[in-house]
């Protein structure tokens, strides 16, 4: 898989300020583990944490694991799990699941206060994939918007059972969580729209970085090393369009979580919890002294291990 960066170099005037909290709208947050009902009754789902269980919004979800001859026998009319949620006001709400196996599911389907179902089918777009351990992932899916009124309502899924060739398949579906938002829905990773505990004092440290251009008297050319501490976010589209191409533009830098990250560095070994993010922005701030107004700068980059964008004061 390609991957994707994007280099953003900002020239201020004045310090750059600390990182700011996302901004959240109303929403309500759902464990996956903490199902209402569950059909058939008999049946419990685990509950348990794998592999990397701080990636986890609670640290465990709920998963679902049969073979074949278990479904015939425990669940011959698939699995349902409902849940119970209060609306806080009236509004269209986004809603999205955090949703395991990717690679291995089957489709599932959903339906709010009785309605009419729908599936969510094996390829669906997903964003923001972590890897749990070999074979086991989790990611955001969005299900789709609802008007819903302020109030009580319930969320469901139905998890079929799947024959082929005569034959019951084995049936995997894990679910971390379930968000309602009444408004944009931000994507970070585990975290809440409301939750800043992921950022650390490196993260604003990071922010607040500038590096200083100074040129000596009499010198006709100077230059600055920009390695240190920057910032990065994931910044990632569910379908990739063109893998190959520049990125056109980049938005919304506001509401991305932004950590801190070494230059030179890599990512794989500072940010083990994006291994999977496939394009992700790199930002820094320069000061350029007024006396040098009207000069040119060469920027240069010795080495890039992927495919890279640079705007400089252009991120829109």
């Amino acid at each position: 898989m390609k991957q994707r960066c994007l280099l953003l170099l900002l020239a201020v005037i004045a310090l750059a300020l600390p990182g700011i909290a996302l901004a959240a709208a109303d929403y309500v947050w759902v464990e996956g583990e903490s199902p209402s009902t569950i059909t058939p009754a008999g049946y419990k789902p685990a509950i348990t944490s794998v592999g990397t269980p701080q990636y986890l919004s609670a640290g465990n979800w709920l998963y679902v694991g049969m073979d074949g001859a278990t479904v015939d026998k425990t669940a011959p009319n698939g699995v349902g799990l409902s849940y119970q949620f209060t609306a806080p006001k009236d509004a269209s709400y986004e809603i999205w699941g955090r949703m395991g196996f990717q690679a291995s599911r089957h489709d599932f389907d959903w339906r709010l206060d009785g309605g009419d179902w729908h599936t969510v089918k094996v390829g669906d777009p997903f964003s923001q994939l972590q890897q749990l351990q070999t074979w086991n992932d989790v990611s955001w899916m969005h299900f789709g918007d609802q008007q819903l009124t302020a109030g009580a309502h319930t969320f469901e899924f139905r998890i079929p059972k799947v024959v082929n060739n005569a034959k019951t398949q084995e049936l995997q579906f894990a679910c971390d969580c379930i968000c309602f938002s009444a408004g944009p829905f931000h994507l970070n990773d585990k975290y809440k729209p409301d939750d800043m505990s992921w950022q650390t004092d490196a993260d604003k440290a990071a922010a607040a970085k500038v590096f200083d251009i100074t040129v000596a008297a009499g010198a006709s050319q100077s230059a600055i090393s920009l390695g240190g501490d920057w910032q990065m976010a994931r910044y990632e589209e569910a379908i990739v369009h063109d893998p190959d191409g520049p990125i056109p533009a980049v938005t919304e830098l506001d509401t991305l979580a932004w950590k801190s990250i070494t230059v030179p560095g890599g990512r794989d070994g500072e940010r083990p919890e994006w291994l999977y993010a496939h394009r992700y922005l790199l930002r820094t701030h320069v000061n350029v002294p007024a006396a040098l107004a009207g000069r040119s700068f060469v920027l240069h980059f010795p080495a890039l291990n992927m495919l890279a964008t640079v705007f400089v004061n252009g991120p829109t």
